[in-house]
């Protein structure tokens, strides 16, 4: 806020040279007429808006565009940053004292990691890694930046960026691999303080047991606080050397001018309507006695629902707008970009029209740079959908280079034509095999039964590649459950997973706890149990005759995969859970430790 500030400065400064200028005690007999001082001018109102980047050109925010020309950077605590270390899906706070202009000019911008650390466990069915004590679900509206999410392994060690819920899960919006080897030894995550013992020096966060006793700590300690702790985690112990309390008033404290304002995009993470308070993203606030409402009413108001919250200046609720479209998901798809309208704003992908919004996030293999207007015919993309009516409108895309579009590819969408042999989704029409892994809801089923499912506007997920034919080869095919954009969020209850690819808004319970269905997991050998068998993170995995085993891409038997295993040993499994006590594995594969 160094702009503001000086800008004061300068005007205290200006105001003392006129005192001395008039003379001070000078005689009357000198006929001097008095000056009278300009009044210091009163500072614009600065406004702090907190939100996700969903474009660059400058810096976008809900399809407002902020410039950055004259702004101060702060990234992960380091002053004068630039905007280069920036990415779409980024969390960022923007001052800005130009609340009315169509684009504001930024004063500073401000970013910083919530949770940081080395990767222990991959649920890929469920869409959760495992780091620094923290269940971190990502969805098809995640940016990962230099990874993908196949090449995220076990033993990576990356920053995430995104919003809380209401169970201490996180919802990531960006997941970048970190490469920064001056803090290896350090990990970071935050949460909401629960257990605090002061006797013993320590409380509970997420999944991890917090020693403060050697900790510097900024704010006060307390139950139901949320938290930011860095420290060296052990097995499910962190010993702190920082702790951070987060609140409203400390955003208002890094800041040395008048805040007219904030606004805060998030989560609900608690909801008590009897006392007037809610909580967004962990920070609890009081609703004002006048609270404007757009897009919704107060009685929408729910636990998981997306919103932004306007804070006056007491720091009390005045607006509250309702975000529920720009995480909602009803479809994904690859395609070679067959056309583009720029009057329109549309694109054409395997016959199919999509149409670019002002909140449509952009990305290019980490080129902050791209929009519609530097896409071209024949380029290699991703999008992600959601629908209005019968439009087709972008929430995510991204420009792909060859490998990624060949090896990655995934279609999500309703059924709209199928046969014995193949089924059409998003225009596109792909072969059923017999290789193909076949799921409804998370249960392994046969070929024949998947088909017999099937049915107009049935919601399905494709996961496979591109072959040397340039032909989609599926290796797993699963009928989800998915409700309609459309629905009202009544129907969300369940943990208000409006935005969190809905789809899977029942499954993020996670099958390690459910301990039922399908699962895809990766993980390090915790245990050998037997000569078929062992602990994955702590979950028995049990290999027979028809498990496909693999050991440097080469299939081999029992004997010599169990052979290969020693605790620590990075394995990638899928499998079935069989009464709920272990998983049966269908496939498995050592991976190499590059780590």
């Amino acid at each position: 806020m160094k702009k503001i500030k000086l800008s004061m400065i300068a005007s205290s400064v200006l105001f003392g040279l006129t005192l001395v200028g008039c003379g001070g005690g000078a005689s009357s007999d000198n006929n001097i007429t008095p000056v009278t001082p300009t009044p210091t001018p009163t500072p614009d109102p600065v406004v702090i808006k907190t939100g996700i980047i969903t474009g660059f050109g400058s810096i976008h925010i809900d399809g407002k565009r902020y410039l950055t020309d004259n702004a101060e950077f702060t990234v992960n605590g380091q002053a004068g940053s630039n905007i280069d270390q920036l990415h779409v899906g980024m969390k960022v706070s923007i001052a800005t004292n130009e609340v009315d202009s169509e684009t504001p000019e930024a004063v500073s911008v401000n970013y910083a990691a919530e949770i940081e650390g080395v990767i222990t466990s991959i649920d890929r069915n469920n869409q959760q890694i495992f780091v620094s004590g923290t269940t971190v679900t990502y969805s098809d509206l995640t940016h990962f930046i230099q990874t993908t999410e196949n090449l995220l392994t076990v033993g990576d060690r990356i920053e995430v960026n995104g919003y809380p819920a209401a169970d201490g899960t996180y919802l990531a919006t960006a997941i970048k691999l970190d490469a920064d080897t001056n803090n290896v030894a350090d990990s970071y995550t935050t949460g909401t303080i629960s257990n605090l013992d002061t006797t013993a020096q320590t409380f509970s966060l997420n999944a991890l047991t917090i020693n403060y006793a050697s900790a510097i700590i900024e704010g006060t300690l307390l139950d139901g606080q949320l938290a930011k702790v860095e420290g060296v985690v052990l097995d499910s112990i962190m010993n702190a050397t920082e702790i951070e309390i987060l609140s409203i008033a400390n955003i208002r404290a890094q800041y040395t001018d008048d805040i007219s304002a904030l606004e805060i995009e998030g989560r609900v993470t608690a909801l008590d309507l009897a006392n007037n308070t809610l909580s967004i993203n962990g920070l609890s606030v009081l609703l004002g006695a006048q609270v404007s409402y757009e897009h919704g009413v107060a009685a929408d108001l729910q636990v998981g629902q997306f919103i932004e919250v306007k804070l006056g200046q007491n720091d009390e609720v005045i607006g509250i707008q309702f975000e529920r479209n720009e995480y909602y998901i009803d479809g994904k798809v690859k395609g070679i970009i067959e056309a583009i309208d720029l009057t329109n704003n549309t694109l054409t992908l395997n016959g199919q029209v999509y149409h670019v919004t002002a909140t449509t996030r952009f990305e290019d293999d980490d080129d902050q740079y791209i929009n519609l207007a530097g896409l071209q015919l024949n380029d290699l993309i991703e999008v992600v959908f959601s629908q209005n009516n019968t439009q087709n409108m972008i929430q995510r895309i991204e420009r792909e280079r060859e490998q990624e579009f060949d090896n990655e590819w995934e279609i999500e969408g309703r059924t709209t034509a199928w046969t014995d042999t193949s089924i059409t989704i998003n225009g596109i029409t792909i072969t059923l095999s017999d290789t193909i892994r076949y799921i409804n809801n998370d249960f392994v089923v046969t070929k024949a039964d998947f088909i017999a499912l099937l049915a107009e506007g049935v919601y399905v997920e494709a996961e496979g590649g591109i072959d040397a034919q340039n032909e989609i080869l599926l290796h797993k095919i699963e009928i989800e459950a998915h409700r309609s954009s459309n629905q009202s969020n009544d129907d969300n209850n369940d943990d208000g997973n409006s935005g969190d690819n809905d789809d899977n808004s029942n499954d993020n319970s996670s099958n390690d706890e459910r301990n039922q269905g399908y699962v895809e997991l990766e993980g390090r050998v915790t245990q050998l149990l037997s000569e078929s068998s062992f602990m994955l993170q702590g979950v028995e995995v049990r290999l027979n005759d028809n498990a496909k085993l693999e050991l440097n891409d080469l299939n081999v038997d029992i004997l010599t995969f169990m052979a290969q295993i020693t605790v620590g040993s990075r394995i990638e499994i899928e499998g079935q859970w069989v009464d709920n006590l272990y998983i049966d594995a269908l496939e498995a594969e050592i991976e190499q430790d590059d780590n």
